[in-house]
C-alpha cells in the first residue's frame, strides 16, 4: 500500500509536557482520513506538525514516501492547509483568494472564481471578509486549502459553524475532489459522527496519544446492531443457525457467546428453534452501539474495543 503520510513516534512537548505523544499514523494515499478527538486532544498540533507550521520535538514525518527534510519542504508547497489561515478583513473572498493565488504562483486566474463556486461562496464573493459569518469563514478556509492541484489537503475542524446544509455541501465538495483527483484529505474533528459517512480511515486521539487507527468498515461492524446469544454449546448452535435458520452472518466469541447479525425476526423464534434442537439458551438480547458510544468506549478503555 502507498502512503501519503506516515509518522513514527511523532511527539510535541510544550514546557516539558507532551501534547502529542509518540503517535504513529499511516494515511493511505487517496484516503479521506479522519483525525478524531475531543477538544485539546492534540489534533490541531498534529495537523500543524504535518503542515510544517510547528516543528516536532521528536519523531519522524514521512510524506509521499520521503522523510528527507528538503524534499518534504518542496512537497509541502503542493499541500493545502486550513489551519488558522490569515485573511484580510477589508478584502473580499475573491480578493483574498487572488492574493494567495499570486503568492502560491498559480498561473490560471480563473482558478479563483472556480474555487469560490466550488465551495458555494458565489453570492458572497465580493463581500468583505470582516462581515463573514463563521460558516462563511470556514468555506473560505476550505477554498484556500483546495485551490490548486494539491496532492494532500489538511483541514482543522473545517465543519465548525456550518449548518446542516453547509455540512452536506462540505461532504460533497470533499468527496468530489477526492474521487476526481485522488486528493488525500486529513480532517481533524471532535465529532466522529460528522465524518463517519465521509472518511474511509480514522485515527482516534485522546490526551495526545493514538488510541486506535481503524477503517469505516471496521467501525461499521462494531456499531452494527446484533443479537447476543449465550448458549451451552456454540459448535452445535452454529450448525443449527446455519442449516436450520439459514443464517450466515454470525460470530463465535469466548464464554459461549455468539453474535448474530443477519436475523430480523423476534428473539423468541431463535430461542424456540434452539431449544427444540437440544440447545440450552442462557441469555439472549439485542445490542446496538452508537458512534458516540463507540468513541467513548475507546477513550475509557484507552485502546481498541474488543
Amino acid at each position: 500500500m502507498e502512503y501519503a503520510i506516515r509518522t513514527t513516534q511523532l511527539t510535541k512537548r510544550y514546557k516539558g509536557i507532551a501534547v502529542v505523544d509518540n503517535v504513529d499514523l499511516s494515511v493511505p494515499k487517496g484516503a479521506i482520513y479522519g483525525l478524531i478527538g475531543r477538544n485539546g486532544a492534540g489534533k490541531s498540533t498534529i495537523i500543524r506538525m504535518l503542515s510544517g507550521l510547528t516543528k516536532p520535538s521528536s519523531g519522524k514525518i514521512e510524506i509521499l514516501g520521503t522523510s528527507d527534510a528538503k524534499k518534504i519542504s518542496k512537497l509541502r508547497l503542493n499541500m493545502g492547509v486550513s489551519t488558522t489561515p490569515c485573511f484580510f478583513g477589508s478584502m473580499s473572498a475573491a480578493e483574498n483568494l487572488e492574493y494567495y493565488r499570486i503568492l502560491k504562483g498559480y498561473p490560471r486566474k480563473s482558478i479563483v472564481a472556480d474555487t469560490i463556486k466550488l465551495v458555494g461562496l458565489e453570492e458572497s464573493s465580493n463581500k468583505k471578509y470582516r462581515h463573514f459569518s463563521l460558516g462563511m469563514k470556514q468555506k473560505l478556509a476550505l477554498a484556500l486549502a483546495v485551490m490548486g492541484d494539491n496532492e494532500i489537503v489538511l483541514l482543522d475542524e473545517p465543519t465548525n459553524g456550518l449548518d446542516p446544509i453547509g455540512m452536506v455541501e462540505f461532504k460533497n465538495i470533499i468527496s468530489s475532489i477526492n474521487a476526481e483527483k485522488g486528493t488525500t484529505f486529513v480532517i481533524a474533528s471532535h465529532m466522529l459522527s460528522e465524518l463517519y459517512e465521509l472518511a474511509s480511515h480514522f485515527a482516534l486521539i485522546d490526551d495526545g496519544e493514538l488510541l486506535e487507527e481503524t477503517s469505516r468498515s471496521s467501525i461499521s461492524k462494531i456499531c452494527r446492531s446484533c443479537i447476543v446469544l449465550s448458549v451451552d454449546d456454540t459448535s452445535k448452535t452454529s450448525v443449527i443457525l446455519e442449516n436450520v435458520l439459514d443464517l450466515k452472518e454470525f460470530e463465535i466469541h469466548p464464554n459461549n457467546v455468539i453474535n448474530i447479525y443477519d436475523f430480523y425476526g423476534s428473539n423468541s423464534f431463535i430461542v424456540n428453534e434452539l431449544v427444540e434442537n437440544g440447545i440450552r439458551v442462557e441469555s439472549i438480547f439485542t445490542k446496538s452501539t452508537s458512534l458516540g458510544d463507540y468513541f467513548m468506549n475507546i477513550i475509557k478503555g484507552g485502546g481498541k474495543n474488543d
